[in-house]
């Protein structure tokens, strides 16, 4: 049957999407998944998608097919990504490289003591002003977030991840214009950043898209 063919499936998802880009598709990926046993791009995209609905468990629940098709540094970041959305702390702390493991850790301690920087975080650190940015939209404190976005760019110049903080920032602000300029410095600084955390890998930026803020009980086991 024509339909169980891989490259049909995929012609049938980009037919779908060519005449209604607001449709769900769902039903035709995972079509597509069913019958391309190696190809991740089906499976990328149903968890792109649950992750823009927020729905974070079922996003999770697609990680294994995921890993069984594409192991890898994206993978793993995006992992980690979910788990801190899903408030499960200590799961992502301990899939996580050190560094974001750190983060991790200073971003519950953050959010319990705004005004003591956590001892695993330098006080020089660009990550203390990076982290208390992210508690901050967790609080919805946007202007908060903005100040602490710009302070991380001050010290670290060169830094994407500082500048996609200054963008949500600003967004949720109201100022598109200016967080467009940010959006478009981020990428410029990192052109991987582009397709956001699903493609870059970068797990230190996912925490500026998948946020912990979602199940605000995570900040306070």
């Amino acid at each position: 049957e024509f339909s169980w063919d891989p490259g049909v499936a995929a012609l049938r998802v980009s037919a779908a999407e060519a005449v209604d880009p607001t449709a769900d598709i769902d039903p035709l990926l995972a079509r597509w998944q069913a019958v391309a046993a190696s190809n991740p791009e089906p499976v990328r995209r149903r968890i792109s998608a649950r992750v823009r609905a927020q729905a974070y468990v079922e996003a999770e629940e697609l990680m294994g097919a995921l890993r069984d098709r594409a192991p890898g540094p994206g993978t793993d970041a995006l992992e980690v990504a979910l788990l801190v959305a899903l408030g499960r702390l200590d799961q992502a702390a301990s899939l996580a490289p050190p560094d974001v493991a750190a983060r991790i850790t200073a971003r519950r301690q953050l959010a319990s003591n705004p005004a003591e920087v956590p001892a695993s975080l330098s006080p020089e650190d660009p990550a203390v002003f990076l982290v208390a940015g992210e508690v901050a939209m967790w609080r919805k404190l946007s202007a908060e977030a903005l100040g602490a976005a710009d302070a991380a760019v001050a010290v670290a110049p060169q830094s994407a991840e500082a500048q996609v903080l200054r963008a949500r920032a600003l967004e949720s602000l109201g100022r598109a214009h200016q967080a467009s300029e940010a959006w478009a410095k981020a990428w410029e600084l990192d052109p991987g950043l582009s397709g956001g955390p699903m493609e870059s890998g970068r797990i230190a930026s996912t925490f500026t898209y998948v946020e912990a803020g979602e199940h605000p009980e995570a900040l306070d086991e």
